[in-house]
């Protein structure tokens, strides 16, 4: 399951994200210059996203539109390692 519903392995699911640019934002692992993105998941919710990085790391989530409406979930640590 995926939040709640169901996915279907095998099954093709479309979505749509939009880029909404870059800003900073600050969450209990720091500060982030991020880049921002609304989701429109294909189970009738609008999320905004922002992620960071070249690997865009998750930072933030909020469900904009949709059930729990409201909810956020944030980055609380990270901790980052160099490997040789």
């Amino acid at each position: 399951t995926w939040n709640g519903s169901t996915i279907d392995h095998g099954v093709k699911l479309e979505s749509f994200a939009r880029f909404d640019g870059s800003e900073e934002i600050s969450v209990a692992a720091g500060e982030f210059n991020c880049k921002r993105y609304t989701w429109y998941t294909p189970f009738g919710k609008e999320l905004i996203i922002w992620c960071h990085g070249e690997d865009n790391i998750f930072v933030k989530e909020l469900v904009y539109k949709g059930g729990k409406a409201g909810t956020v979930y944030e980055l609380c640590s990270l901790v980052t390692k160099i490997i040789d």
